[in-house]
């Protein structure tokens, strides 16, 4: 992220401004992800109340995609003025496949909900929808993080993926022990909390790219980011 504000602040007016354009169709996309949630965190995984929800998530879905074309387009063009700024354009392309990504998963737990035949029990469902409103609170961090540059804030979410990610697997273990669910809750409980994880790590990548060069972004390594802690500290000196 780093290079990418190094090339907003050297670029020509014209290139300036598409670079600037692609980053605010990326926030765009990331808005978007963020409306999902919101709209679908009530009726969670519920079959009578998701049928027009999903037509709703369709359409928003086929704006993010548009978006992400827009993104790439814009990139190229941009490339046409400074080759150097190779690296930032990496980035947002990363992040724009990201932020698509994220769109067709909730679109996707959003059409969960109509395959049961039966809702989960509560049981489930409570822990179900409150690691999604963490997500929800996360999508906002990464927004605030990525659009301001703010590397503490992108740290706390390259750092909270790995324990995020340990306490829906218990949950996963949690269903598929449990001799009561039918076939169908288990594969929707499943579905549901594996897209969790993923969503979860697509937050990690775009907040990676704040405090991580081109080539580690998408990487949580501790060794990664205890060098980029320490160039950090280096540059606010």
């Amino acid at each position: 992220m780093f290079d990418l504000f190094k090339s907003l602040f050297k670029a020509t007016p014209d290139s300036s401004v598409l670079l600037l354009e692609a980053r605010d169709l990326l926030l765009e996309m990331l808005d978007k992800s963020d409306q999902l949630l919101v709209m679908g965190l009530p009726t969670l995984l519920n079959k009578d109340q998701n049928q027009g929800l999903l037509d709703t998530a369709r359409s928003i879905d086929k704006d993010t995609n548009r978006l992400e074309r827009s993104i790439r387009k814009i990139l190229v063009e941009h490339l046409s003025f400074d080759i150097s700024d190779a690296p930032a354009c990496l980035v947002l392309m990363s992040v724009a496949k990201d932020a698509e990504r994220m769109t067709d998963l909730l679109r996707d737990v959003i059409g969960l909900g109509l395959l049961s035949t039966e809702d989960l029990p509560e049981k489930y469902l409570t822990p179900i929808r409150e690691m999604y409103s963490d997500i929800e609170k996360d999508l906002k961090t990464t927004r605030s993080a990525f659009a301001d540059n703010l590397a503490e804030k992108a740290f706390e979410l390259v750092e909270g993926e790995k324990p995020f990610n340990r306490l829906a697997n218990e949950f996963i273990s949690g269903v598929l022990d449990d001799n009561e669910l039918n076939s169908r809750q288990i594969v929707v409980a499943d579905r549901a909390c594996s897209a969790l994880i993923r969503l979860r790590a697509h937050l990690g990548n775009i907040a990676s790219t704040v405090v991580f060069p081109v080539h580690r972004i998408d990487f949580v390594k501790k060794q990664f980011i205890h060098e980029a802690k320490e160039e950090l500290a280096k540059l606010q000196k």
